[in-house]
């Protein structure tokens, strides 16, 4: 381009545009002969209001609602900063749902796998049983949690 001016079509996209589980507004820019770049109205704003190092940052919500962009609301930070604007009581919530997600066997599978290691199982032939992969009996096995910790009286 070396110096000359070129003009830059900008257009509103259609509403928002649909960016993970949350919704972010988006405007398109457009140098003729390129292809259409989609910018995300708070990364803008940010790099408006920081500069240079709004580019290098996660840009964060300070009210937890992606499509207030207003100048107060937006703040740089990390993934850490972005998760601790959530409150506790809602972050533990999201953690117990994707821990009980995360569980692929049930109790009565876990109390299973010692019985049939005893029997001469081997990881591969468990884990084909359970339809889990091989690490995931090993680390039932290795961190005890498919054994019984007392005997019931």
């Amino acid at each position: 381009m070396n110096g000359e001016r070129v003009p830059l079509i900008i257009k509103q996209s259609q509403g928002t545009r649909q960016v993970t589980p949350t919704e972010y507004y988006v405007f398109i820019a457009k140098y003729p002969g390129s292809p259409e770049n989609y910018i995300r109205v708070h990364r803008f704003v940010a790099y408006c209001k920081y500069g240079e190092e709004a580019l290098t940052h996660l840009v964060r919500h300070k009210n937890n609602i992606s499509l207030d962009n207003s100048w107060d609301n937006l703040l740089l930070g990390n993934h850490r900063d972005n998760s601790l604007d959530i409150p506790e009581e809602i972050r533990r919530e999201r953690a117990q749902r994707a821990a009980e997600k995360k569980r692929k066997l049930t109790p009565e599978q876990r109390a299973e796998i010692p019985i049939l290691k005893e029997y001469g199982w081997s990881y591969s032939q468990l884990a084909k049983r359970y339809g889990v992969c091989v690490a995931t009996i090993q680390n039932y096995v290795r961190r005890n949690e498919s054994y019984p910790t007392s005997k019931p009286d």
